[in-house]
């Protein structure tokens, strides 16, 4: 029996660990429930409506008056400081070559009445104006009315040519036809003389040798005729060009206005040969457009484009002449005024007007004034247009002369509008647009018609909207 008592006697080590194992399944279940519980109570923090009062805070609100403003909307392109487009000056001669005697240096500014370069010795002069130079002309007269112009002169003179030339070539076909009517003639007599036997076959022969040459006189007669009336149009077609571009004068009243502004008075042909030799040129009262270099103000000298001693070409440039300078180009000059460019593609072509103001930031993030200028309406090969932006405050840009600006060009602008800051907005089930106005503790929804979004505020009209409601923003 002992042994039998013995050999039932239970496990103690067995018993503690079937009892650990029911104690730990019974602390798993236990915080299992704990943590559900405590689910259940943060959800109904949130979902249950009532439940736990003390502990809901209410989400701040912000709210906003509505405002009677302006909007403007703009963008902002990068864009170049620098003094604007420069202009390459040629060398412009009936010479057709000449040599560079002096140009002004680099960086200088030449002003009206002032030598920009001399060809030769003689000085090309600066004047302003827009339409340059394009014709020859010689003042002989009191007035400035009085001139010749040698271009039209000279054709007129093909055109008097040309019709002598043509009344020359009538006279001589009516000539070589007269003879070939005789020609024909003879050799009607001959042939009959022949049947008759009062003459020879050789006599014949010669009178249609002599019938032959009538009729290759009278076909180059008619060849040279054709020639000279060609001619006669073509020379007639040149003096009417020339005198359908003479621009109402506007070259001869520039000329007036700028030796005028230069103290020349007086009778013309005395102030032009005044003003011709105190600038250094002959004074003849001959004015040729290689004489003259017309710009709209003062320029700055950007660059030399050819050297003092370079032989230069009028038109083409001649590359089997011995010269450094193969081409027609003296200097390149720019505006004295600093301006900004920047290049706008044909998305944003639209918004940039002439006459626009705009604001530059400059490196320094200094913001300074600006007009749009001029709009190109020429595109690159990349799709960009120029847009030149002036600076009337030039003082404001100090020392700076070449940069990467930022512009900001002004693209709508609603004035005397009410608006309201674009998060107050909400978008309404059935469409559209809305703001709750707040009126105390009570609010409403009410819808809205908007209009330009710009810089974070919205413009907004409706029945219910006037200036100084308050609207809330979630």
């Amino acid at each position: 029996m002992q042994g039998i008592h013995q050999g039932r006697r239970p496990n103690v080590s067995q018993n503690k660990t079937v009892s650990f194992m029911l104690v730990s399944n019974r602390m798993r279940w236990l915080g299992s429930g704990v943590i559900v519980l405590c689910c259940l109570l943060v959800l109904a923090q949130f979902v249950l409506p009532g439940s736990a009062p003390e502990q809901r805070q209410a989400a701040p609100t912000a709210t906003a008056a509505v405002v009677r403003t302006t909007l403007l909307d703009a963008r902002t392109q990068t864009g170049t400081l620098g003094f604007g487009n420069p202009v390459d000056v040629p060398f412009i001669s009936n010479e057709r070559s000449g040599i560079v005697t002096w140009m002004a240096p680099e960086g200088t500014v030449v002003s009206q009445g002032e030598p920009l370069f001399a060809i030769d010795g003689q000085p090309v002069i600066l004047l302003y104006g827009e339409l340059p130079l394009f014709r020859t002309l010689r003042f002989m007269g009191d007035s400035y009315a009085e001139f010749e112009w040698l271009e039209l002169n000279n054709a007129e003179d093909d055109v008097r040519k040309a019709e002598l030339s043509l009344a020359v070539q009538r006279a001589r076909l009516t000539e070589v036809q007269w003879k070939l009517k005789t020609a024909r003639d003879k050799l009607n007599r001959m042939e009959q003389l022949l049947k008759a036997g009062f003459t020879t076959p050789v006599e014949t022969d010669q009178s249609h040798a002599e019938l032959a040459t009538a009729e290759t006189a009278v076909a180059d007669a008619q060849l040279a005729l054709h020639q000279a009336e060609r001619t006669l149009r073509d020379v007639q077609d040149v003096r009417d060009s020339l005198l359908s571009s003479d621009n109402a004068n506007a070259d001869i009243a520039l000329l007036q206005t700028n030796l005028a502004a230069l103290g020349y008075d007086g009778a013309t042909k005395d102030a032009i040969r005044r003003w011709q030799t105190e600038a250094g040129l002959s004074g003849s009262g001959l004015i040729e457009p290689g004489q003259i270099v017309v710009a709209g103000g003062a320029v700055r000298v950007a660059e030399h484009l050819a050297e003092v001693g370079d032989v230069v070409f009028s038109g083409q440039g001649q590359n089997n002449l011995p010269t450094n300078n193969k081409s027609d180009l003296i200097v390149r000059y720019t505006s004295t005024q600093r301006m900004v460019t920047v290049s706008l593609g044909i998305a944003d072509h639209d918004y940039a007007r002439p006459g626009d103001p705009v604001v530059i930031t400059l490196p320094t993030n200094a913001d300074v004034p600006g007009v749009i200028a001029e709009v190109s309406t020429v595109f690159d090969a990349q799709g960009l247009a120029a847009t030149e932006v002036a600076i009337p405050d030039q003082a404001a840009l100090g020392s700076l002369e070449a940069a990467s600006v930022d512009v900001e060009f002004v693209v709508g602008k609603r004035s005397d509008v009410l608006a309201v800051p674009i998060a107050a907005l909400l978008a309404l089930p059935a469409g559209g647009f809305g703001v709750e106005i707040v009126a105390d503790a009570d609010t409403r929804t009410v819808p809205v018609s908007t209009g330009l979004f710009a810089r974070g505020s919205v413009e907004i009209s409706g029945p219910d909207i006037v200036e100084g409601l308050t609207v809330r923003i979630p």
